[in-house]
């Protein structure tokens, strides 16, 4: 290895608990499409959210939405307004987050029937 170019390669190797003391790797087998999704979306999901109510200027409003899986650590959070935001500003005011659920969170500018339409995404990557 000291010589200027040269190369070592590993590959084909695997390992596997042996607990039936057999020395055979176990049959490969194939995720479901839902167990796949499952485990993406403890990193990564998506969502709408959305506000119609009648408010009051100054009035704090929210509304909580849980995440379709448990998240594997507290996600970034961000949000987008898709719609015209009524009587609300156009960003959110914050939006704490746990494993399971976040708050859209928004404090109405105006008094009168109001609402946002908003699409968040959750960030657990690593």
């Amino acid at each position: 290895m000291a010589t200027a170019g040269a190369v070592f390669e590993v590959f084909d190797v695997g390992l596997y608990l042996d607990k039936d003391s057999i020395g055979i790797a176990p049959r490969w087998e194939l995720n479901t499409e839902a167990f796949d999704l499952w485990e993406c979306q403890r990193y990564w999901e998506q969502g709408d959210a959305a506000i119609d109510a009648y408010v009051t200027s100054g009035a704090p409003y929210s509304t909580t939405l849980p995440f379709t899986v448990t998240k594997r650590d507290i996600p970034t959070i961000a949000q987008t307004n898709t719609g015209v935001a009524s009587r609300f500003p156009n960003t959110p005011s914050s939006n704490p987050a746990t494993i399971s659920s976040f708050k859209s969170f928004r404090t109405a500018n105006a008094t009168g029937n109001g609402g946002y339409n908003e699409t968040w995404t959750a960030s657990a990557r690593m």
